[in-house]
């Protein structure tokens, strides 16, 4: 009787611990993957390829960092556990299976990505997920050794704190450790949740300015990190009453983010549609009049790197988009002081955008100041690590004879130093106008960058463009300075090319002012 009660009762317990522990979708950072037991297709723009088991792991049919990295997120199972989700038991094996070949692979070998950051966490989740399921009896017992040498392997470099990011890789290091060692009560788990609670609030200290504003340079991003803490439940997960209220202020800054076609600006990192619908109403900021009875939403972010004046109604006419953040290098390019300008209900000034993370020719120029509305040289290409990191470079936006003015100030380590001051009237005109000084004479170069589908026009002392009718007049207070109009250049080095979607661009006209001098200015007057 004893032995039967023992039994029931450990069978009681066990089936509690399952369920209390049990792993739902909302757990497993799955993406959009297509594929099956046979082919994998991680993005749109790839090719489908074809696969069995065993896998080369180190594989790299399309010479594509990012494809090689999805691979050892283990996205080549996503379908086959989104089909589990869905009620198909029998998909998760194979996926269990997979991670049994990655395992016994690297036994003897390892590729570029096999244990960088991002790619730990998420396997982490997925190992936590394969745990449960035989726990509770759903899969196989016969993967539990190499699953268990996984988690332990995985547990022990998730808690090593140099190789914790502090981006946005790190929210996925530490959700991944904190579900793995929900899962499982191996030894290397002895401290597992506290670590990553404590490297959790580390972490979103990191991603997110006191105002709320994402740190990571890149509009777009500022979506994809608050989906994650909340898709793997931050909050709840590492119960901290702060990270929540600083999550709502994030809420409303993110529609202040997304142009009124419903897409990011092309800054830093960004590129493609926001997921979220534009509100009737922008919440925050404040609501400025000019003399002349126009009204128009001001964002009040320049603290945090960003500003931003628009349309009251966000799916409005104007809005002029001014990038300053110095917040950290993490999706960081030479575009400080560049902006963006959507008028009469379209994009009229661009950013280059992201292009992708291939390391080639055309990553290098998207991310030097070449490729932005800001003044970079003609003889020396400026990076991205070409000034410090002071969080902002941005001036609170003022009022100023009837317009509304942005200024900033970013100085180039050891090449020059920018005043930019910009003169915004929504729909009527844009001036900016750059004061430079240098120790030695340059050759700078005032850079405007068309949507990809406009022409210039040169006239005597600038350029004009039609849209729709309508004409854009730019001109140069300079008169010893060269204009020049460059599209679609490959050689010596990319010129003129505007992001259309992952590692695909198409060619967009800049118009460049190349003006000589050591201490100088340079002013377009742009009548809208």
């Amino acid at each position: 009787m004893t032995n039967i009660f023992t039994l029931l009762l450990a069978l009681i317990l066990s089936s509690a611990s399952a369920l209390a522990n049990s792993i739902g979708p909302d757990d497993i950072y799955l993406s959009q993957v297509k594929g099956d037991e046979s082919t994998y297709r991680p993005r749109s723009d790839v090719p489908a390829w074809e696969y069995s088991l065993p896998i080369d792991w180190a594989a790299d049919p399309f010479n594509d960092p990012n494809w090689q990295s999805q691979l050892h997120m283990w996205r080549i199972m996503d379908p086959l556990i989104a089909r589990y989700f869905s009620g198909e038991d029998g998909a998760i094996e194979y996926a269990a299976r997979i991670a049994v070949d990655w395992h016994r692979w690297h036994q003897s070998n390892e590729a570029t990505y096999s244990w960088h950051d991002m790619p730990t966490g998420i396997r982490a989740l997925k190992i936590a997920l394969f745990l449960d399921l035989i726990r509770e009896g759903t899969l196989s017992a016969i993967y539990r050794d190499d699953l268990v040498e996984l988690a332990r392997e995985h547990a022990k470099r998730l808690q090593v704190d140099e190789f914790v990011s502090s981006g946005n890789h790190g929210l996925f290091q530490v959700f991944g450790l904190n579900l793995l060692c929900s899962a499982t009560d191996i030894q290397e788990c002895s401290n597992g949740k506290e670590f990553a609670a404590e490297k959790f609030r580390w972490i979103f200290s990191h991603q997110f300015t006191e105002q709320g504003v994402h740190k990571e340079n890149s509009p777009a991003y500022h979506q994809f990190a608050m989906r994650v803490i909340r898709r793997l439940g931050g909050p709840e997960r590492f119960a901290d009453a702060g990270i929540e209220a600083l999550l709502r202020k994030a809420d409303t800054v993110e529609p202040w983010l997304i142009m009124p076609d419903g897409r990011w600006p092309s800054v830093g990192d960004s590129d493609g549609r926001a997921r979220t619908e534009l509100p009737e109403r922008l919440e925050g900021g404040q609501r400025e009049c000019l003399p002349d009875g126009g009204c128009f939403a001001v964002a009040d972010f320049e603290k945090s790197g960003y500003a931003i004046v628009r349309s009251e109604d966000p799916q409005g006419p104007s809005m002029l988009f001014v990038t300053g953040m110095a917040q950290s290098w993490k999706h960081k390019q030479a575009d400080e002081l560049s902006f963006e300008l959507f008028e009469h209900g379209r994009r009229i000034f661009i950013d280059s955008g992201k292009y992708g993370y291939a390391q080639d020719a055309m990553r290098d120029y998207v991310r030097s100041a070449a490729a932005h509305n800001t003044v970079a040289l003609e003889d020396d290409r400026i990076g991205r690590r070409s000034i410090r990191l002071t969080g902002s470079l941005l001036a609170e936006t003022q009022i100023e004879g009837g317009r509304f003015v942005i200024s900033g100030e970013a100085e180039r380590l050891d090449l020059f130093r920018q005043n930019r001051r910009i003169e915004y009237s929504p729909g009527e005109r844009l001036v900016i106008e750059d004061r430079l000084s240098s120790e030695v004479p340059r050759e700078y170069v005032s850079s405007l960058h068309l949507a990809p589908d406009l022409e210039p026009a040169f006239t005597e002392d600038g350029f004009e463009v039609d849209i729709d009718g309508q004409r854009v007049t730019a001109t140069l207070a300079e008169h010893d300075c060269k204009i020049e109009a460059i599209r679609g250049e490959s050689e010596p080095s990319p010129l003129g090319w505007a992001t259309v979607s992952y590692l695909k661009m198409k060619p967009a006209t800049v118009v460049r002012a190349i003006c000589p001098g050591q201490d100088r200015t340079i002013r377009w007057d742009i009548d809208l």
